[in-house]
């Protein structure tokens, strides 16, 4: 699945979570992919889609997000396909320690 289909699932799955989408930069644009907010919380996500280097490209968005993490009233996502599971399970331990959510898109989205 491309990162772009990925988005407005990603959305609408925070929609149904009481989120706000309040700006997005899909592709090659500057700033976070998605920025929503929930009970005065900003929630940043770096959204990545199938590609040949997953590895990588994993490396990449927790690079990405992490160059946000600068103050503790933001919550922090990646947005991933099914294809980068066995590259968040190596991981997963310090994701969960600096309380980076990982959310799953599918045919559906699910939150690890």
């Amino acid at each position: 699945m491309k990162e772009e289909e990925m988005f407005q699932k990603i959305m609408a799955f925070l929609k149904s979570r009481g989120y706000k989408v309040i700006e997005t930069h899909p592709g090659r644009q500057r700033g976070p992919d998605i920025v929503a907010q929930k009970s005065g919380r900003r929630l940043v996500i770096e959204a990545k889609g199938d590609t040949a280097a997953l590895d990588v490209d994993l490396g990449t968005a927790i690079w990405q997000l992490m160059r946000h993490m600068t103050d503790s009233s933001t919550d922090f996502g990646l947005a991933l396909t099914e294809s980068y599971l066995r590259y968040v399970r190596a991981v997963e331990y310090p994701l969960k320690r600096l309380g980076v959510q990982v959310l799953i898109a599918s045919d559906e989205v699910r939150q690890l």
